[in-house]
């Protein structure tokens, strides 16, 4: 028994499991600099995601921006903040494009397209890693449960 303890202790050791997230992981929500919002209620992001919410409180258009359904951080983003999976919203937006409700967000292929869209369409949103901020877009805060 005292064996099988120490050969457990060992093997935990040498295996840690995975690596704990870091800062550079966290999702931020980006705007156009010309945009002035400071801070988005988690309930509004789904429903501009959702394309509930179209208008900006200044009457400009919303335009919601999606990585790739391939990147990792559309389903990180998927599932935090809009609650749903990737099959569930792509059966959401089949209804909603059947229905003539709404049509699915912009998607890029990349993060670096996504700061450059953003920072060229002051209605655009969306989301990068907190790693890919720079002075060319704005984080906006997200408040609100999740």
């Amino acid at each position: 028994m005292k064996k099988t303890v120490l050969y457990l202790l060992f093997m935990l050791a040498m295996f840690p499991g995975p690596a704990l997230p870091t800062g550079d992981e966290e999702i931020v929500i980006i705007v156009s600099p010309e945009n002035r919002r400071n801070k988005i209620l988690d309930a509004e992001l789904k429903s501009i995601y959702l394309g509930e919410k179209k208008e900006w409180e200044d009457g400009k258009g919303i335009i919601p921006v999606d990585l790739d359904e391939a990147d990792p951080l559309r389903e990180k983003f998927d599932i935090t903040y809009l609650n749903k999976s990737l099959s569930s919203l792509k059966y959401y937006w089949v209804q909603q494009i059947f229905t003539g409700r709404g049509v699915p967000p912009l998607e890029l292929k990349n993060e670096q397209l996504v700061k450059e869209y953003v920072a060229s369409h002051p209605g655009s949103i969306a989301y990068i890693h907190a790693r890919n901020l720079d002075a060319t877009i704005r984080k906006v805060q997200i408040t609100g449960d999740r």
